[in-house]
């Protein structure tokens, strides 16, 4: 697979995408687990071979 799209989150979906991890991290808190911080993504600069989603400044996003 040679060709990538740009993408961002559409502004009506950003509540449910903050949502989402809101309630991740209210759930690792009640079983006990601390977050200090998250990401939006693991191996920023990875290349894998199947469909994925690489995050970029400015909310924009490549997907393969």
């Amino acid at each position: 697979m040679t060709c990538c799209t740009v993408a961002k989150l559409r502004p009506e979906f950003r509540q449910a995408w903050a949502s989402y991890f809101a309630r991740f991290i209210k759930a690792y808190a009640g079983a006990g687990v601390p977050v200090w911080g998250i990401t939006v993504q693991n191996e920023p600069m990875a290349k894998q071979r199947w469909e994925s989603c690489i995050f970029l400044r400015g909310g924009k996003s490549v997907t393969s």
